[in-house]
């Protein structure tokens, strides 16, 4: 099986899934921010996912570390499934 940053090395080929991928970055970097200060504010992972519109199983890799959420099909073209 595929590790996710093979998987998205191969879609990041296709430019159209590169821009998309590149132009949700700074949403990426604002859910990462959040999670980071999770411990400050008192949040629980449940409420930041809802804040930031995006899964609770996303939030949970976002806070792990590892690598951010795929582009979702309803806003966008490309999606990635690992």
């Amino acid at each position: 099986m595929k590790t996710f940053e093979e998987s998205l090395a191969e879609f990041m080929q296709d430019p159209e899934f590169r821009a998309e991928w590149e132009a949700l970055e700074p949403e990426r970097q604002l859910v990462r921010a959040i999670l980071d200060g999770k411990p400050l504010t008192g949040y629980t992972v449940e409420q930041i996912a809802v804040a930031a519109d995006v899964s609770l199983e996303e939030a949970r890799i976002m806070q792990k570390g590892s690598q951010p959420r795929a582009i979702r099909a309803s806003k966008h073209p490309a999606r990635v499934s690992v």
